[in-house]
Parts: C-alpha cells; structure tokens; sequence
C-alpha cells in the first residue's frame, strides 16, 4: 500500500465554492478515507462529481479568462520593450477579440528574452497556441 503526502491528501478548496449539495458528497468521499492509505480513490470520485457538474457550475471552477489588455508587469520592464508592446495595443477596444495582440507582445517577450514563468504570464495554454502559429508558419514558409 503507497502512502501519499498529507498535503495532497486532502479535502480540495475547490469544494468550498460549490453548492452545499455537492459539498457534502465531497466531504463523505473524504471522511471515509484511511489516513494510512493512498488517496487515489477519494481523488477518482472527487474528479467524477466535479466531471459531472452542469456546465455553469463547472464553468464558475475554471479561472477567469485571459485579459485583454498589457501585461502587469509592463512598467518593470525595458524602456524599449514597453514602447514595443505598448503600441502593440494601440487601437485595442474592449470587447474585441485579442489573439492576435497576445500573439504579438508574447514575440516581443520572448524575443527580448523575458522569463515570462517568473511573471505568471500568460496562461500555459497561450504557449501552444503561440508554439502552434510558429510550426505553421515555418511549415507555409518552406
């Protein structure tokens, strides 16, 4: 029997946000559970119920989407890079989809060698896409 880290063996914060309902079948998965027993059960049918949730409940749980707008951390960067991105937005209305914007400023960070994992900055997911539109590009090219 593997033991697992009491730390990731744990009732997930995520169930204080859900309806009393679905907290309390959450809680018994996880009161039954052996202290000196792997939790990859109470883990399994956790991630069922939460599977298994309405789509507006399961869309409350994900993070807010990614903004449209510079990055925070701007004003720490290079005098130059900020003029680069900066005008990467000009024109920008809310509301207006921001692909190709994201796009853009992730280039001129990543060209200016910025680590953009020490800002948090972007969600992992805009990486893909950002690898993505290279691989295409490069393809298209040759």
């Amino acid at each position: 029997m593997s033991r697992s880290s009491s730390s990731a063996c744990e009732l997930p914060a995520v169930a204080a946000h859900l309806p009393k309902k679905v907290q309390l079948r959450i809680i018994a998965i996880w009161q039954k559970r052996d202290p000196h027993a792997s939790c990859e059960e109470q883990k399994r049918k956790t991630r069922l119920i939460l599977l298994n949730l309405p789509a507006h409940l399961r869309a409350q749980l994900q993070p807010p989407p990614f903004r449209c707008e510079m990055p925070h951390f701007v004003h720490r960067l290079e005098q130059h890079v900020q003029t680069e991105i900066q005008k990467i937005w000009v024109g920008y209305h809310d509301g207006q989809p921001c692909f190709e914007q994201v796009d853009r400023q992730l280039v001129v960070l990543q060209a200016n060698e910025i680590s953009l994992g020490s800002f948090r900055y972007p969600p992992a997911k805009a990486f893909d896409r950002l690898e993505l539109l290279q691989k295409f590009r490069r393809a298209s090219v040759a």
